[in-house]
């Protein structure tokens, strides 16, 4: 990898080709010329690290250049990937300065997976704008396609060529202790030889190769021998693949039986690749789960939430009668405000830092202000309407305006504490955001439960006395306290859709679980805080076996 890195860091023009077949390691060789970089750059000393540029991996593959300039969309994939360069302290433009700056060195990957009408226009502009170091990685025949057009002048062009037969009989060889078992020697054997050729040109390539090594582990590689056993070599790549869920889940001497099937790991899975696919992503956030379920059911949930809640607010209040009526206004309004709080903006999963007075102005956090005070005046209405039932007007007015007063100061104090998931010095994975949600909630939930509880209690207080108004104020506080810790956050929405796909089938009720099984079982992947198939073929095969298993049970 060091000859990888000295043609990186030697090049004049900065730019930088990796061309190769599918599977042959492309997006190895950039993360491991990346790392590479990385460390020689801590090796440097501090005048000459600071004019070093820091590698950066992004992937092109949703980059339209005739919407959004070179430099403006490695910004934009700069802020969404590393989110504490959305810091306070380092200014609202950092990203922006990086680049100008040259800074950065841009390894794009993806390329191959753009349009192909789109391709050479991605090509020119990166000719044209691209001034900072660069390395594209991109598949043979997609590159070719695409340079008939346009071209990337100064560029070295480096290919990835197929492992050799005896290189990968070698590699076969040192993944199992010496002398190797006769079967896996069996294996070795035959892919040195090359007598069956779609298992050698299967296993010339690093993925295919790392698929043997991790799905084999009990040493029998018998299911890859005898004659004529594959057709070609997508045939063994596809049955290597097929087997990647049946070992990650496999009992294993010695070890606790997995928690879950591997009949249920590969259902769960193939519902999720699907998913996955048709948002044609590879990214599975956790955050954006709900948007795969219909939203009437995470709407009746917070009706049923909010229900509760003025239930026991109207039983403390004026008895078991009154909390009838609480209760079925509570239902309505929350129904409502649950589909109404779909629109709240995507910039959350949230994290509790310290005050930051600026963002009470801040344009990005005007659509959260008008979510706040819609919600804030619905249940405000809501609250004066139903207190006002009780022949006490100016009650329910003064339940009303605490209620929407109580919506508007939790809704400050979420945009002056709750910033994005990450900070400064720790980008954070999918769990750490799961747990920086929940504790955000936490706090709004807090702030809401203070406000609404001595604003209700004053009001109570001042028309029935100060003893009932600190009861009334106290259940008042803890009980929307509760609610609104829930509901606030992201999480409360992706446990009511975890809850959906359970109902449906097609994934376990606790699935933050379950991803974070599997990606101890190198099922999954974390990058950022997302979670990705290990493999990229592997959510595409599992796309295929989805639908495979459907059509076979269709009747006939």
């Amino acid at each position: 990898m060091q000859a990888l890195f000295a043609v990186y860091a030697g090049l004049d023009s900065g730019r930088l080709l990796i061309v190769g077949g599918p599977g042959t390691g492309k997006t190895g060789a950039v993360i491991t010329l990346l790392i590479t970089a990385l460390r020689h750059r801590d090796e440097l000393g501090e005048s000459d690290r600071k004019v070093t540029p820091v590698p950066v991996l992004v992937n092109c593959r949703y980059w339209d250049p005739s919407r959004l300039a070179f430099a403006d969309w490695v910004a934009k994939q700069l802020r969404d990937t590393y989110r504490f360069l959305r810091a306070d302290e380092y200014g609202a433009d950092v990203a922006e300065r990086l680049i100008a700056q040259q800074r950065v060195a841009v390894l794009l990957d993806g390329f191959d997976e753009t349009p192909e009408e789109l391709r050479p226009t991605i090509l020119g502009s990166l000719d044209g704008q691209a001034r900072c170091r660069l390395v594209l990685i991109s598949r043979n025949e997609q590159l070719a396609d695409a340079v008939r057009h346009a071209h990337l002048a100064g560029a070295a062009a480096l290919e990835l060529l197929p492992v050799s037969r005896e290189d990968a009989a070698d590699y076969l060889l040192r993944c199992r202790v010496q002398p190797a078992p006769e079967s896996w020697q069996r294996l070795v054997d035959q892919v040195r030889s090359g007598i069956d050729g779609a298992i050698a040109e299967a296993l010339n390539k690093p993925l295919t190769l790392t698929l043997v090594r991790d799905t084999f582990h009990a040493d029998d590689a018998t299911a890859l021998l005898g004659p004529a056993r594959f057709d070609n070599s997508n045939a063994v790549e596809d049955f290597l693949l097929d087997r990647v869920v049946p070992a990650a889940y496999a009992t294993r001497p010695g070890r606790p039986a997995p928690r879950y099937t591997a009949a249920q790991a590969n259902r769960w899975l193939r519902y999720i690749a699907r998913k996955m696919g048709e948002e044609d992503t590879y990214d599975l956030a956790w955050w954006r789960i709900p948007a795969w379920q219909p939203s009437t059911f995470r709407a009746v949930a917070n009706g049923l939430l909010a229900a509760l809640v003025f239930a026991v607010i109207g039983w403390v209040t004026f008895g078991s009668e009154f909390a009838a009526i609480t209760g079925v206004a509570g239902l309505v309004a929350g129904t409502l405000v649950g589909a109404f709080a779909e629109w709240r903006p995507e910039d959350r999963p949230a994290r509790v830092t310290p005050i930051r007075w600026r963002a009470l102005g801040s344009p990005g956090r005007s659509r959260l202000n008008l979510i706040g005070l819609v919600i804030g005046l619905g249940y405000g209405t809501v609250a004066g309407l139903t207190f006002g039932l009780r022949g006490n007007p100016a009650l329910g007015l003064a339940c009303g305006i605490a209620t929407a007063l109580a919506f508007q100061f939790s809704t400050a104090v979420s945009i002056l504490t709750a910033a994005p998931y990450a900070d400064a010095g720790n980008p954070v994975d999918p769990l750490t955001g799961w747990r920086r949600d929940r504790a955000t909630g936490l706090v709004v939930g807090i702030a809401f439960g203070l406000a609404s509880g001595v604003l209700t209690g004053i009001a109570f207080g001042m028309w029935y006395g100060f003893g009932r108004g600190l009861t009334i104020g106290v259940t008042v506080g803890v009980a929307t306290g509760i609610a609104m810790s829930l509901s606030y956050v992201r999480t409360w929405d992706a446990r009511l859709a975890f809850v959906q796909i359970w109902l449906a089938g097609d994934g376990p009720v606790r699935s933050m679980e379950f991803f974070e099984d599997a990606h101890r079982r190198g099922v999954l992947r974390t990058v950022g805080p997302v979670y990705q198939f290990r493999h990229a073929r592997l959510r595409d095969r599992l796309i295929v076996q989805h639908h495979s298993c459907h059509q076979d049970a269709r009747p006939g």
